[in-house]
């Protein structure tokens, strides 16, 4: 059984392709730019049912399929597209690799921030309690409920 292609069902289910007059994003993604490649088999559409923007793209065996799935049209459709690029071979997994880092970095640095400021909080709590130890006469308190107040 052959099924029609992609492309012809979209268009038959009231999908619709976009092309150069919105923000030139079709032209590019099918020529390149600076970002992209470019690929002149791919074609950008917006499927009304999902509400979102989709790049349709042919394989090497002719069987189109879905690329990129986006509610947004604009430069990030190019971004992701360029992400996804099996040609850059290296480059994409040295970008995984600096963006699993920094993601590391970003964690190991919050962890840090939280602990310092526990430690932060049991100082000031010791200096509250045990401050008469060294120096001081009695406890500090800094305000806080000290019960119901009385008219008296």
């Amino acid at each position: 059984m052959n099924a029609p292609p992609l492309s012809q069902a979209m268009f038959q289910g009231g999908w619709v392709e976009i092309d150069e007059r919105v923000l030139d994003i079709s032209r590019r993604i099918r020529e390149g730019d600076e970002l992209w490649r470019g690929d002149p088999n791919m074609r950008l559409f917006y499927n009304p049912r999902t509400e979102e923007y989709e790049v349709i793209a042919l394989d090497v065996h002719g069987t189109e399929y879905v690329a990129i799935s986006t509610p947004h049209c604009g430069t990030n459709i190019l971004i992701q597209l360029a992400r996804t690029d099996w040609q850059r071979g290296a480059a994409v997994y040295r970008e995984f690799r600096e963006n699993a880092e920094r993601a590391d970095r970003e964690r190991r640095q919050r962890a840090d921030d939280a602990r310092r400021e526990k430690f932060d909080q049991f100082r000031h709590a010791l200096k509250r309690e045990m401050g008469h130890h060294y120096g001081g006469t009695t406890r500090t308190y800094f305000g806080g409920f000290q019960g119901a107040k009385t008219n008296g």
